[in-house]
């Protein structure tokens, strides 16, 4: 991989995009020994979510990392989704019965 510098760097794994999903998995490959390089189009951290929700697969890595029980103190978790529109409810769903913690 090319620096914009010129320079250039040996990595095992190009993570494009520093959201939840994309810090998770660059995390969790870093500690495993892999030498990991993270990719966003931001110049800096925004101050804004980057995602609305963290599925159930995303947080079980987070918590391998000791992350999941401060997402979970912070957020707010989800166990049923519905969609509305014009005051008509479109879509519904639980996450209840999902085989995880």
């Amino acid at each position: 991989m090319t620096r914009s510098n010129g320079t250039s760097r040996s990595t095992d794994l190009l993570v494009v995009g520093a959201g939840p999903v994309g810090m998770a998995l660059a995390a969790t490959t870093a500690r495993y020994g892999m030498n990991v390089t993270i990719l966003d189009a931001a110049e800096a951290p925004t101050p804004y979510s980057k995602a609305i929700g963290i599925h159930a697969i995303t947080l079980e890595s987070m918590h391998t990392l000791g992350l999941a029980d401060r997402l979970l103190a912070d957020g707010f978790p989800m166990r049923d989704y519905a969609v509305h529109d014009g005051g008509r409810r479109t879509m519904a769903t639980s996450f209840r019965g999902l085989p995880t913690a």
